[in-house]
Parts: structure tokens; sequence; C-alpha cells
């Protein structure tokens, strides 16, 4: 609906015929909502006219109001149908934290908890609590108000949401928890307490405490002396110790303090001594210790294999019997609740950077319940996007062309904890396509990473060629290779043809509707580690989403060219056709189904860029020039050399995408965990160019605004962008075929480069 080129008296004939309608029969869902999105976007226009120091105040206060009643009304009339009612709850809260402290505006808001019925709220609730702390007494009494409703008629739905809402890093945030909680203990304090306890020893069994030191050892050299940072590098450290001066309450606490105490607060002096002399020497004493500490700390880190809840959260392990619902399985309406009965006493450890656990809960229902507990990592965007799915899989199941093919994407529960830990779903039966071809090529004896070898052997330094000499090199690596791993496996791991030939079409179905799915979202980092393979269905599950709206391809360094990764072995593991075929008429009836229902994805997509919670992240890909200036300005003369050059013999140099990741790093951390010091105007006007771009997107515009293509042009134009050599060759290198992603590849081997220097120092 293109309001922008209706005049002010098209506008209101449109509206008041709309109106007509939802008098004539104030019962029809259809009426109301179509008045209540008119009247959004009239009021979206006017708002741009203000913003151009057109007068038009009177009718924004019209369109509000008007827009209010219509979404109340279609909200209640649309029951429990997400495709009817999340849209029109997203815009209406947009409008509430807007206008709602206008007296006329609160009281239709404050109606509509009443006419509204409580389950619907449930579906926004993250969006709701991310804004808890709005500096607008009105607006924050409301929220307050709902939340207390939400509290008394589903708590279930509310206590993890609220938990992590208590160690929300900002002092405002937390005050605002605690009023809740005090609310929610008067009328289901056991439940409360439960939550509140296991969480926190969740929390606790997230990072250890010989954890946190090991990578606060090695982050803050990095940061004294890569980046000459030595106030950042102190900061983090004293922190930590802050922390240590907490008595310990577990056996491994106890363990650490008595190995560890004694000389980290022996290192902790010495650097207070640092801050008041300014000697070098008092720094480099600190370092020498921590080195000890680090040293010691590495096996034991590095070599984790299982954790036992008694030494590690013994009070996790007494927990039995709560009466909490497992995560993910709570459903309103009277159903019958599946409580946590318990916890299995061992974790296991995955072997990667992050040294995520395997966590087991036993069910009331008799059943073992999985998840993955996951520290190091804000869980909240990828909890967000698992709402965008949860819409695209009831739009596909509801149009009739995409019902019949079961065309969906595979989501899982996403609990975050804290700002950098949280519960993930166990999606059983997967395995990464890094895993799988690794264990391919190493059967048949094919040499892991022959891509990569046959580049280097061409040109040792890739990423310093002009385009024309990597599209050579790109080609010369792909003519000496078959690139038929995934296809052989899919092909192995079925026990007959039939059960291939169904394999085959789910992959193929799969990765077409995430292909266009991801492209809208702009989703990056696609490297074979964030895609999963389903064994027994052959369906393709996506993992990792940190990189959204296009950030990888708006970063400095490394941008990546393509719209989704569709790269030649992806593409030999489809039909004889290739993308021919299934693939193609899945993709584009996949994008017909998000552009038909445009005003639905916008809407979660909108409250997902202005989240303030992670809208912040929006600016990483601009990050890296900022960071690097903010480093000159605080960089000291001090510590020039590194007194730790043993702490990093015999490991791998970080390579450039590493360095990307440090600078990021570095600047996130001064926009503070939840985004607090970010620059509210380069905020809002890098969000308001992703909006632009995902509705270019959706009008088929992105490729010429004036005249839009129709969805088979589109799909056909993002298939030749993700296919083309020019594109492909001007990815990072890894993350073309089947080689772990940057970061674990820093961490397996060496760069042929770095080893040609030792060498030649030998």
């Amino acid at each position: 609906m293109q309001v922008t080129i209706l005049s002010e008296k098209m506008i209101d004939a449109v509206i008041f015929n709309f109106k007509e309608a939802t008098q004539l029969n104030p019962q029809y869902y259809r009426a109301w909502n179509a008045f209540g999105l008119m009247n959004y976007e009239a009021l979206c226009t006017f708002e741009d006219m203000q913003k151009k120091s057109i007068k038009s105040s009177g009718r924004i206060q019209q369109h509000c109001i008007a827009a209010i009643k219509g979404f109340v009304n279609a909200i209640a009339l649309g029951g429990n149908d997400m495709t009817k009612t999340l849209q029109n709850l997203l815009r209406l809260i947009k409008i509430w934290f807007a206008y709602g402290d206008r007296p006329e505006e609160e009281t239709l808001i404050r109606g509509s908890f009443e006419k509204i019925d409580v389950t619907s709220w449930l579906a926004i609730i993250p969006q709701i609590i991310a804004r808890i702390d709005t500096r607008n007494p009105v607006i924050r009494k409301m929220i307050f108000d709902l939340l207390e409703k939400i509290g008394r008629h589903e708590p279930q739905a509310l206590i993890y949401p609220l938990c992590m809402l208590m160690r929300s890093w900002s002092p405002e945030r937390k005050k605002c928890a605690d009023y809740l909680k005090n609310t929610m203990m008067e009328h289901i304090a056991g439940i409360m307490t439960q939550a509140i306890e296991m969480t926190k020893e969740l929390i606790r069994s997230a990072i250890l405490l010989t954890e946190q030191w090991y990578e606060t050892i090695e982050e803050a050299t990095r940061i004294c002396y890569s980046t000459g940072n030595v106030s950042g590098a102190i900061k983090i450290l004293l922190e930590l110790h802050e922390k240590m001066a907490q008595p310990p309450e577990t056996l491994n606490e106890i363990a650490f303090h008595q190995a560890y105490g004694s000389s980290l607060k022996q290192a902790e002096s010495w650097i207070k001594k640092f801050l008041e002399s300014k000697n070098e020497l008092d720094l480099n004493q600190a370092w020498e210790i921590y080195y000890t500490v680090y040293k010691s700390v590495y096996d034991k880190v590095t070599e984790m294999q299982s954790l036992e809840l008694r030494n590690m959260a013994p009070k996790l392990l007494a927990l039995k019997g709560l009466d909490i619902v497992v995560p993910g399985l709570y459903k309103s309406g009277g159903a019958k609740l599946v409580t946590i009965a318990g916890f299995n006493p061992v974790l296991s450890v995955l072997p990667s950077k992050q040294h995520p656990r395997k966590l087991t809960m036993q069910g009331s229902d008799g059943r073992e319940y999985l998840f993955l507990l996951k520290g190091h990592e804000d869980n909240r965007q990828d909890e967000r996007v698992m709402q965008l799915f949860g819409l695209v899989n009831t739009l596909l199941s509801t149009d009739p062309h995409t019902q019949k093919k079961d065309l969906s994407i595979r989501r899982y529960v996403v609990i975050p904890l804290n700002a950098n830990s949280g519960l993930i779903g166990w999606v059983p039966n997967c395995d990464t396509l890094h895993v799988l071809i690794k264990e391919y090529r190493k059967t048949y004896k094919i040499i892991q990473n022959i891509e990569y070898k046959l580049m280097r052997s061409m040109c040792e330094n890739f990423e310093l060629c002009c385009l024309i000499n990597k599209v050579e090199i790109f080609r010369h690596a792909m003519d000496h290779t078959f690139g038929q791993d995934l296809y052989k496996v899919l092909w192995l791991k079925s026990r007959n043809s039939e059960v291939w030939l169904e394999r085959r079409t789910n992959y193929t179905r799969s990765h077409a509707v995430m292909c266009i799915v991801g492209y809208i979202l702009g989703l990056g980092d696609r490297h074979p580690s964030n895609l999963m393979l389903d064994r027994y269905s052959g369906k393709i599950v996506h993992i990792d989403f940190g990189d959204c709206f296009e950030a990888a391809m708006r970063r400095e360094k490394f941008p990546e060219k393509v719209p989704f990764r569709l790269t030649r072995m992806l593409i030999k593991a489809m039909e004889i056709s290739g993308i021919e075929g299934n693939y193609r008429t899945t993709a584009e009836h996949t994008m017909r189904v998000l552009r038909d229902n445009k005003d639905s994805l916008l809407a979660i997509l909108e409250a997902f860029v202005y989240d303030p919670l992670i809208s912040f992240r929006l600016l990483a890909p601009t990050l890296p020039k900022q960071a690097k200036q903010q480093q000159k300005v605080e960089s000291s003369s001090i510590g020039r050399e590194n007194p730790l050059e043993k702490l990093k013999a015999g490991k791998d140099q970080p390579d450039e995408k590493r360095k990307i990741d440090n600078i990021e790093k570095d600047f996130m951390r001064m926009l503070g965990p939840e985004g607090d010091a970010a620059p509210i105007e380069k905020l809002n006007q890098t969000a308001q160019f992703v909006m632009e771009r995902i509705r270019n997107k959706l009008n088929g515009k992105e490729f010429n605004t004036t005249y839009p293509v129709d969805i088979q042009t589109q799909v056909d134009k993002l298939i030749k962008q993700a296919t083309s050599d020019e594109n492909l060759a001007q990815c990072y290198i890894c993350l073309l075929y089947t080689s772990p992603s940057p970061r674990d590849r820093t961490r397996s081997r060496m760069p042929s480069s770095a080893c040609k220097k030792k060498k030649k120092k030998k």
C-alpha cells in the first residue's frame, strides 16, 4: 500500500471507507486490520513530513489514535493466528513506545490490556522487556502493568526473560527487574526462587573461573601489547579481580582460589602500584605472574572433556522436582506442563573454542532433554531470529503451494541467561558440513584442504592479488578438484536409492528456502561449520546468526559479495540439473510468499532492527576504522615490547580475519554489552539504511529502485550473484570450500607464510 503517492484528501477518503467497513461489521478482522494499517502508514507519512519541518502534529495525533483502535480490534479478533496478530502487536507497541504518554493514547493502550487476550502478548515479551528502562514514567508504568498481568496469568512464559533482566549490566534495568520479581514473588514465590537459583548455577557452569582467567589474561595481553591500550587491559583485569574478592562457593572455585589466589592478589597489587607509579617495571612484574597462571591453566582449559556438577555447581545438581517448565516446551491454554525433574550429573564439553557444554535435563514425563550450555556469546540476536523463522514457517504452512512441499526452516530453542551465556536447544541427528566432508576426505585419503593448498601454491599472498588474478587462481583450484564430496556423503549415508532421492530433494528444497530467507535477513558468515545436515531427513539446518542485516557485506575487510551460500559443492549435491528444477522453483515460491506477506515481515524486522538491546550490533561493520582511531588516541608508550612473547611461542599467529574480529571486539567493548554507549544518531541512520534495503528486497527493487523486477527475474539475478566466480573469488579464502571457519583455521595450523619464515630463521 503506497501511501506516499496519495494526497491528504485521498488518504482521508480511503480511511473513511475502511472505517465504514468496521461499522458495518464490527467483528470483521480484515476491516479492522486494513483500517489500522492504513492509519499506521499515514502516521509514518506525516511523521516524515514533520521531520522536514512541515506542520502535521494534528494529523499525527489523529492517525495515531485511529491506528491504535484498528490494531487493538484486529488483534482481539485474530486469536492465536500468528500471521494475523504478530505484525499488529509489533506495530502497536511501536506506537505505544512513541506516543503512549499522551492521555488519550494511554487510555486506549491500557484498554488493550483487557481487550487483547494475555496469550497474544507472549509472542513479543522480548521486545517489551527490551524497553523496560524507558525514561518516560507513564510508558514504563504501563509496561510494568502489562508484565505484572502476564506474570499472574502466564508466569512460566516470563520467568526466563525476567531472570535474564535481573542480570543486566544496567543498574536501571536491574532495578526494574527487582520490582517485577517482588511482584511475582507475591503469588509464585516457589517458582521464582527456583528459577533464580537454577539460572544462577547455569551461568556459573557455562564459564568456569579457570576459563575466565585464561581468556581475560590472553585478551588483556592482546589489548595491551598489540594495540597499546594499557588502560583497557588493566580495566578488564581489575573487573575480574573484583569477582575474586567474593568467597568461593563450589569445590571448583575453592580449588582455584587455593592454587592461584595468592599469586593473583600479588599481580593485582603490582597493577595498582603501576597505576600510581607509571613505572613499566611494575607492569612487567604483574604480567610475569599472569603468564605463570596462564601457562598453568592452559592445559586444563584446552583439554576439558567433561565436567561434574558436584564440583562446579552442586546446587544445580541438588535441584529436583522443579515447578519450572523445560525450556521451549511451554504452551499456553491449559496444556499439561513438562517440568524439570533434575539434571544429569555430568556435562560433556565440546571441542571448540568456546567449550560449550552438553547439558541433559530430566523431564517430569520421564524423557531427557538435551541443551547446549553456551558461554562467551550473546544469544539475544539468535532468539529474535528464531522469532522471525517462526513467522516464516507459519506463512509457508498456510500457502497452498509451499504447504504441499513441506517447506519450513528448522528452529531450536534459544534461552538467553545473561549478556554472554545462554541455553540452546540441542539439534539431534545433525552434523556440520565441515565434519561430514572432513570425515569423507579422511576415509578416502583426500587432502583435507586441497582447494586452499592449490590456491596457495599458485600464489602465496592471494589476499593481495587484484580481482582478475584472484579469479584466475580460483578457477585453477576449481579445475583441479571435483567438489563432489557432499554429493558422495548423501549417497553413501543412504541405505537405498529411494531414501537417497528423498534426502536429496529435502536437502535441495530446505537449502533454497534458507537461501531466500537469509537473503532478506542479510544473513552472512555461512561457512561449513554453520551449516548442518539432518542425518535422516537430509534437510539443511542453519546455526549461529551473529551476522545479520548484511553486516558481513558492509565490513571493511573481506566483505562478502554473495547474497547467500551457493558454492559448487552445494550445487553438485542437488539434482542432476543442479539449480534448475527443485532449487529454483522452491526459491521462487519462497520469494513469492515473502513478498506477498511483506507487511508482516517488515513489522517483525523493524522491531528487530530498532530493538535497543541488539540494534547497536548494526554498527559492527563500521567499527574497524573507528576502533583503530580510538586505539591511536588511547595508545600508550608503555610496554611496546611484549614481555610475554613466550606466551605465544608455538601458537599460531592471528590471520587477517582474526585481526578484524579483535578490532570489532575492542570497539564493541567500548559500546558496552547492551550498547549503552552507542552513538544514537549513527545508529538511527544505519537502522534506516538497513530497513530501506529490506523494503527494496521485498518489493523487488534492489536492482532497480524505479522499476521493480518480477519474482523469477529477482531469483535469477540472486543465483547469478551467488555463483559468480568474481564474487566467490573475493570472499575470504577459507569460506569458499570445506575448510573450517577462519577462527578455527588459526587454531588448527599456522599459515604457510609463517611456516616459511620459521624455516628461514632456522
